[in-house]
């Protein structure tokens, strides 16, 4: 008796180690949402936007997802490249610190417009409802934060009054903890 109670004790125990699953309540249905969950989200090598169209036709649709995940992908990179330059500002020698932040600025708005290019299309699904007829498209995009940070290393090296060669990996050092932030 004593073996059995021990036994049913082990495999309950070893049961609920396993991990248990989280039941939907009642009179409620999970929704996946196609482009988003954590496979979509920022890391520390890509930074990603997702978001969704809706239209009366496919191409509009498409068009006003990408529209607005390039939007939020920009302004992402905006908020990240303020504010690495402020927590890099501190660095920097009292007279040399509006100069530096004026041309952060600048470059934060250059920088979010000119990597379109490099912008790649992770996930990209159209759907249509069946009762309206309307096309929502949904899509994620993400650039290489590598990419990111050549591309304002670039910049900030043009501004020769900076003088950012010397802290370099200081600049790259803060760039990542900021990324790890957006997470």
């Amino acid at each position: 008796m004593k073996l059995n109670f021990l036994f049913i004790t082990l495999l309950t125990v070893s049961f609920l180690s396993c991990g248990t699953k989280i039941s939907t309540p009642k009179g409620e249905t999970n929704i996946e949402i196609p482009c988003s969950g954590p496979d979509f989200e920022s890391s520390k090598s890509f930074i990603r936007s997702s978001s969704e169209g809706l239209s009366n036709n496919t191409k509009g649709a498409v068009l006003s997802a990408e529209k607005t995940a390039v939007r939020k992908l920009q302004d992402k990179i905006q908020l990240l490249i303020k504010s690495v330059g402020e927590t890099y500002e501190s660095n920097i020698i009292d007279g040399q610190r509006a100069s530096y932040s004026e041309t952060v600025d600048n470059i934060s708005r250059t920088i979010s417009k000119g990597v379109l290019s490099n912008v790649k299309t992770i996930c990209s699904k159209t759907t249509q409802n069946n009762q309206t007829s309307l096309y929502k498209h949904y899509t994620c995009i993400e650039i290489s934060s590598e990419i990111l940070i050549k591309k304002v290393e670039e910049n900030l090296s043009k501004e020769a009054r900076l003088d950012i060669e010397s802290n370099r990996n200081k600049f790259r050092k803060i760039f990542n903890e900021e990324l790890n932030k957006q997470r």
